[in-house]
């Protein structure tokens, strides 16, 4: 009885540990990356006037438009966050305020909330990428492209665009900017996407240590009824459990996501994911020509379909080899108590 108490808190231990590990990489993947702008450095000629901010650091959502300031907190509460900000006028394609010197939102990766902590993004190096913009209905003409944007397709209410520079990390309200055309659109990154996909190998890998060390739990709790005898293996599979909790975190430190297809609160709405791929993997179909573009977009259809296999295989591998391991610990422990017991 004490030994099945003591297991049933070893589980609880380790699940918490698993919690543990999982909520700081989540609540690390899960903060929202913004691009400021300060206020000071564009002022108008009038030394006296107030500041100017561009009118696009109004952030728009269901109640209406926001303009976003980054503070830092302290004590327990350290860290970056946004507050909202009033009092400003609206001129032109300009915002003015009195605040000088404050770094206000200019980009979000999702929307964001008062309080809300956020990651200020670090602007890498521009590289080639494509866009891929799902307009509500018939796609407009896009006009007069900027330099180093090319339209390569063009079908329906989906048009696929190459970047020469494109930005990193990718927020879609830059891309707008950029591309006014697009202003109701839903705009994906290519390179995004197969950042997103390149996780399958994580994603498998977690799911598998998660499921072994269930495995082997689960198989000293079948060992119970013969402590004496399995004593050894029950502390071996135990101390396998922690080893498995210690690759866990080692694994999520090769996690990567990519900010703007993670859903606005919880990492684990499956709704979100699934109305993200369907829009992205459905308009993808439509493209059927020889052009660089229609080819890229058939080469990330595979990739989907391809790291959907590696994640549940590698998990199934793992699985399988964790049964295979405790049948070998079975034999070798059978196979010492039948020399210990020879005359």
């Amino acid at each position: 009885m004490k030994t099945k108490i003591l297991l049933l808190f070893i589980l609880l231990f380790w699940l918490l540990g698993v919690c543990t590990v999982l909520s700081g990489k989540i609540e690390e993947e899960m903060l929202p990356q913004v691009v400021t702008v300060q206020a000071g450095a564009q002022q108008l000629s009038d030394p006296n006037s107030k500041m100017k901010l561009p009118l696009g650091c109004l952030q728009a959502d269901e109640n209406g438009m926001h303009l976003y300031r980054l503070a830092e907190g302290s004590g327990w509460e350290a860290g970056t966050y946004v507050e909202e900000v009033g009092g400003y006028t609206v001129e032109g394609d300009a915002l003015l305020l009195d605040a000088a010197g404050e770094q206000y939102v200019r980009y979000t990766s999702k929307p964001l909330a008062p309080g809300q902590p956020v990651e200020a993004a670090e602007e890498g190096a521009p590289a080639p990428d494509r866009w891929l913009a799902v307009f509500p209905g018939e796609a407009p003409e896009l006009g007069p492209l900027p330099p180093g944007v090319a339209l390569e397709e063009k079908q329906g209410n989906v048009v696929l665009l190459a970047v020469d520079l494109g930005s990193s990390p990718f927020m879609e309200g830059q891309a707008k900017t950029l591309l006014p055309a697009l202003a109701e659109a839903n705009v994906y990154s290519f390179a995004d996407m197969a950042r997103l996909l390149e996780n399958a190998v994580c994603g498998g890998l977690l799911l598998g240590v998660f499921f072994m060390g269930l495995i082997f739990w689960g198989y000293a709790w079948h060992q119970i009824k013969d402590p004496k005898k399995h004593w050894g293996c029950m502390a071996a599979n135990l101390l396998l459990g922690g080893a498995l909790l210690a690759a866990m975190a080692l694994i999520l430190s090769f996690v990567d996501l990519p900010s703007s297809l993670l859903p606005q609160q919880y990492i684990t709405d499956w709704g979100h994911y699934r109305q993200e791929f369907q829009e992205f993997f459905t308009a993808l179909e439509v493209f059927s020509g020889e052009t660089g573009g229609a080819l890229e977009a058939v080469a990330m259809g595979n990739r989907r379909g391809y790291a959907e296999y590696l994640c549940s295989s590698i998990a199934v591998f793992q699985v399988c080899l964790s049964v295979l391991l405790l049948f070998g610990e079975e034999a070798i422990s059978d196979r010492r108590i039948h020399e210990h017991s020879r005359p």
